[in-house]
């Protein structure tokens, strides 16, 4: 249980380090910064959710958990990442 909550915190490392080399790669309106932060804590959110849920021995809460904090946090994701490849490719930031 504790090697899922040192992988959690790894994940979250790199999240906040993948931000910061995006932060300092191009410029995003703060909707585009919203979305990308907000799928990030989702993602996040719905791991640590998820892998609590098990090791408590619910699976239900934590499948459930995966599909109301998963499934959005991935939708934000896949919205930012294709509203960064487009600035991309278009301004050249």
């Amino acid at each position: 249980m504790d090697a899922a909550w040192f992988v959690l915190g790894v994940l979250t490392t790199v999240s906040c380090m993948g931000v910061y080399k995006v932060y300092k790669a191009m410029t995003l309106s703060w909707a585009e910064w919203s979305a990308l932060v907000s799928g990030i804590l989702l993602v996040l959110f719905s791991l640590a959710w998820g892998a609590g849920s098990y090791f408590e021995g619910v699976p239900r809460a934590a499948s459930m958990g995966f599909v109301v904090f998963g499934i959005p946090g991935v939708f934000l994701l896949l919205i930012s990442g294709k509203r960064m490849a487009a600035k991309r490719t278009a301004g050249g930031q």
